[in-house]
C-alpha cells in the first residue's frame, strides 16, 4: 500500500471510530437496501410475466387464423363479396338492406325479408356498377306497415388473415387488407 493510501484508510478509520453508525440506523440503511433490492427483482419478474402474457395472447389468438369475424361498424372495400349480419329490428315486416360509402351516401340498397340471415353484398351500386375500394357501412332499415323503423348499422363479417404483435396491442389484418386491434372485434366463428 502506498503513502497516500495508508492516510486515506486511516482517515476513514479515524472517522468510524469518531462516528460510528448507530445500530438503529444500520438496520434502517440496511432495511432499505433490502427493500430497494426487493423491488428491482419484483420488477424483473413482472417484466417477465407481462412478456408472458403477451406471448400466450398471441400464441392463442393465432388459432383465429382463416376464422370469420364480426366487425361493427365501417369496413374496407377492396373487392369481391363482403358478408352482413343481418338481425331485423323488432316489430319489422320487411327490411331493406343498405350499403352507404364514407360519406354516408347511399350506393346499395336492396329488398329482404325480416328474418335473421346473412347477406353477400356482390360489391356493386343499384345501378350494376363496380364499387371503388373505399370505407363502407351496411345499414338495415326495418317496415312495418309501410312505416319506417329506422335504420341501424350492421355488422360485416370477415376473415382474418394475419395476426400481429407490433408494440403493446395485437393487431388483426383482415381478408379485404384492413388492419385493427384485435379488442374491436365482437364475434368469432
Amino acid at each position: 500500500m502506498s503513502g497516500s493510501e495508508k492516510t486515506v484508510v486511516q482517515t476513514i478509520i479515524k472517522r468510524k471510530i469518531r462516528n460510528p453508525v448507530d445500530s438503529a440506523d444500520y438496520a434502517m440503511q440496511l432495511a432499505a437496501f433490502s427493500t430497494v433490492e426487493q423491488q428491482v427483482l419484483l420488477n424483473q419478474k413482472m417484466d417477465v410475466l407481462q412478456n408472458n402474457l403477451h406471448q400466450n395472447t398471441l400464441a392463442s389468438l393465432s388459432n383465429w387464423m382463416g376464422k370469420t369475424v364480426k366487425l361493427p361498424g365501417s369496413f374496407t372495400y377492396s373487392g369481391g363479396e363482403v358478408t352482413a349480419l343481418i338481425t331485423p329490428p323488432t316489430g319489422s315486416e320487411k327490411t331493406d338492406f343498405i350499403v352507404q360509402d364514407a360519406t354516408g351516401a347511399e350506393i346499395f340498397r336492396h329488398r329482404l325479408g325480416a328474418q335473421d340471415q346473412e347477406f353477400a353484398w356482390a360489391g356493386t351500386t343499384s345501378k350494376g356498377a363496380v364499387a371503388p375500394v373505399g370505407h363502407y357501412n351496411f345499414a338495415l332499415e326495418g317496415f312495418a306497415k309501410d312505416q319506417s323503423l329506422g335504420i341501424s348499422k350492421l355488422a360485416s363479417l370477415q376473415t382474418i388473415e394475419e395476426i400481429s404483435q407490433p408494440a403493446d396491442d395485437i393487431l388483426v389484418t383482415l381478408g379485404n387488407g384492413q388492419t385493427l386491434p384485435w379488442k374491436n372485434l365482437t364475434g368469432l366463428r
